[in-house]
């Protein structure tokens, strides 16, 4: 009942995300078409390097937590969660599926682990936000008041302090634990990220500096926490619209960049899944063929 009460609400949302995105009155002439497909390709590399560096965040918290699975296996394991996040209502489902997949581990730990990899995810760009918000908040002032929120901005700063300081204090609890090579992964994740986003952007021929996305992000990613979107979808869309236009980019080129985000992430996922399954297959059958070879020479 919870689980069809949230994919409603859910629903809803999203329809009026895609109300709010088509009451913008969009100029199809302004659409552009994609000139660089070398920078798309890129862009889908740097998804399967941001979802590679998950993995072994995860890692470094399981591994100290005596959750002792294989490399490989454990890298499937996260793979398939993720891309489970990315196609379903919901991100829990493919937690859910992670939680399953490590049942002979005791629950409590890997609830531990999972709840510790999301936090550690989550730190760094909270940690950036705060630091815009509270050394450069004209950054993020001025697009509030160009859509007439300016109200909103102490409810975003406060939230941020109750995200990093509640993140922070359990981090630092649990660092004596599973140590601190983790928040490192998240930092470098965050980059990688970045260079997503503006390979995309290149795609379009949109020029827009590193650093200027890099101080946008958290606030995008401030609403793209909250549970009300199917992974994202339609609050990325609107959140780049909204804080791409005031610095007079076209909204329809944004929304198309957006997409292709999007897009560019669940390939990017999907195509490393499938590089681990090949993997795992061809190592059963070389295994198999060396097994074979040893009965042969033993008969013989």
């Amino acid at each position: 009942m919870k689980y069809s009460l949230g994919t409603i609400v859910r629903t809803v949302f999203l329809a009026m995300i895609l109300w709010c995105l088509w009451q913008l009155s969009w100029d199809l002439n302004r659409l552009q078409p994609i000139r660089s497909w070398w920078a798309i390709t890129f862009a889908i590399l740097a998804t399967m390097i941001h979802s590679f560096l998950g993995f072994l965040r995860w890692r470094s918290i399981a591994i100290p937590l005596k959750i002792n699975i294989g490399f490989i296996d454990q890298l499937e394991i996260y793979i398939r969660s993720i891309t489970i996040g990315q196609v379903t209502p919901t991100s829990i489902i493919g937690d859910g599926f992670r939680l399953h997949c490590m049942k002979k581990y005791p629950f409590k730990t890997n609830l531990y682990s999972l709840i510790l990899d999301k936090l550690s995810s989550h730190l760094p760009w909270v940690w950036v936000g705060l630091i815009v918000a509270l050394l450069q908040p004209s950054l993020w002032t001025e697009i509030l008041a160009y859509h007439g929120l300016s109200w909103l901005f102490p409810w975003i700063l406060g939230g941020f302090i109750v995200g990093f300081l509640g993140a922070a204090f359990f981090l630092c609890v649990c660092k004596s634990k599973v140590g601190s090579k983790h928040f490192f992964l998240s930092f470098i994740a965050l980059i990688v990220f970045l260079v997503n986003w503006q390979l995309v952007l290149a795609a379009f021929d949109l020029d827009i500096d590193v650093i200027i996305l890099l101080t946008l992000f958290p606030l995008l990613a401030f609403f793209l926490v909250l549970p009300v979107s199917f992974n994202g979808w339609g609050i990325r869309e609107l959140g780049m619209v909204w804080l791409l236009t005031p610095s007079g980019f076209a909204r329809e080129v944004i929304l198309e960049s957006s997409i292709l985000l999007g897009g560019s992430q669940l390939a990017g996922n999907v195509v490393l899944f499938v590089l681990v399954i090949g993997y795992k297959k061809l190592s059963r059958l070389s295994s198999g063929n060396v097994e074979k070879a040893n009965v042969s020479k033993a008969n013989s």
